[in-house]
């Protein structure tokens, strides 16, 4: 097609305008998903939902300063957008939860701990808020004594349940 100088400049222009729109609505995207990030308070003491340690929680509980709430009836555990736990101190595991709990994710957590990242007594589900993406970071530093590096999440099974299960559901990442 042979163009005229005007045409070209025309198509140039609407070409120019559709570019910048697009850079401003790309830019209202990642400005609103950067603004959404939780402020949370690094948590360095574990999480024991199950109630057998001296740092228990029993009841529905929330700490907004470090991101969580904990529904005790239906064992709900919502981590907010930009939960962090870094428990590095103990034998016991970062997070410690009761059979058939969930944990929903507002967006992104990290688990950091030298012993097991997340131990369930039972069944556990992990899926995000139903209209966002969940993603649950759960890294292990140090070694057992056999050189292993210590589980990211344990489902155990202290009820004798034959079976237990880990379930991922609902847009979520989890990175073990």
């Amino acid at each position: 097609m042979i163009w005229k100088d005007s045409e070209k400049e025309r198509y140039r222009r609407v070409l120019r305008i559709l570019f910048t729109v697009c850079m401003v609505i790309g830019g209202l995207m990642t400005t609103t998903s950067v603004s959404s990030v939780h402020a949370a308070t690094t948590r360095t003491e574990n999480l024991d939902l199950v109630g057998t340690t001296t740092s228990q929680v029993t009841g529905d509980r929330s700490n907004d300063s470090e991101g969580w709430s904990w529904d005790n009836t239906n064992k709900i555990l919502t981590l907010e957008n930009g939960f962090e736990l870094n428990y590095t101190k103990g034998e016991q595991p970062a997070l410690k939860l009761k059979a058939d709990s969930t944990i929903v994710l507002k967006g992104t957590a990290t688990i950091t701990s030298n012993h097991k990242g997340i131990e369930a007594l039972g069944n556990l589900t992990i899926k995000s808020e139903s209209d966002k993406n969940g993603y649950l970071k759960i890294q292990t530093n140090a070694a057992g004594s056999n050189g292993y590096l210590y589980y990211g999440i344990e489902i155990s099974n202290p009820e004798g349940k034959e079976v237990r299960a880990l379930n991922v559901t609902d847009n979520t990442i989890l990175e073990v």
